[in-house]
């Protein structure tokens, strides 16, 4: 996360050949194209570099015997809902988390290819709890008793978008170059360049690149966080 929004563009104008002093593709455009295909590849990412999107939270609940008893998640950026632990135990030391909620892979894999989980069905796990998330919220039903009970919510946080050229791109250094490429795919279809599809071909080979990175490290391809927990 180390590659400006500047120098990203600038590599892109570099890779077609868009670089002089008349430019055919104007900034608005790039800037734009390397969010949105940021934000497109970053389930991808995510599965393959599991711990670089993804967070936890800790919520308290409010007794409540209604059920749309709702907790909110609006301050949280949340993408994807991955799984809620209800923690029990009065302090860190003797503290124990029950999983009540674990997002399906298959479900992981929809989201990750950018498609929003505003809702999704109420699960069961064994524990006589039932999950379900709404847009920012989400709910526990039985509602809970008191107000002394804690749930951890693990989650993929949505991609920042680069607030400027000094603003870093949104993803694992190791991934920069694939992007930069998914975006000159889409600036050589545009322009009718025959290059786009060596382009293409080039993007998979870098994708294939960091999966053997990873591999070399110990990290697992085709991975989510729930996976490695």
């Amino acid at each position: 996360m180390s590659t400006t929004r500047l120098v990203m563009r600038t590599k892109i104008r570099q890779r077609i050949g868009d670089d002089g002093a008349s430019s055919f593709f104007s900034s608005t455009l790039i800037n734009t194209l390397i969010d949105t295909r940021v934000r497109v590849r970053a389930g991808e990412i995510a599965r393959l570099a599991p711990n670089y999107y993804f967070e936890e939270s800790s919520h308290t609940s409010v007794a409540d015997t209604l059920d749309y008893n709702y907790v909110t998640t609006a301050g949280l950026k949340m993408r994807t809902p991955m799984k809620l632990l209800h923690r029990y135990g009065d302090a860190a030391a003797n503290y124990t988390y029950v999983e009540i909620h674990k997002t399906p892979v298959d479900e992981q894999r929809i989201a990750g290819r950018g498609v929003p989980l505003l809702g999704l069905p109420d699960t069961l796990r064994g524990t006589g709890r039932s999950v379900s998330f709404h847009d920012t919220f989400f709910r526990v039903f039985p509602p809970p008793t008191d107000t002394s009970e804690t749930y951890i919510l693990q989650y993929l946080r949505a991609v920042d978008d680069a607030a400027d050229d000094t603003a870093s791109i949104d993803a694992p250094d190791e991934w920069m170059d694939f992007l930069a490429l998914d975006v000159c795919v889409i600036l050589g279809q545009r322009k009718a360049d025959p290059r786009w599809r060596a382009w293409k071909e080039e993007m998979f080979d870098e994708k294939r690149e960091v999966r053997r990175q990873y591999r070399r490290s110990g990290t697992p391809g085709r991975v989510g966080p729930l996976e490695r927990m």
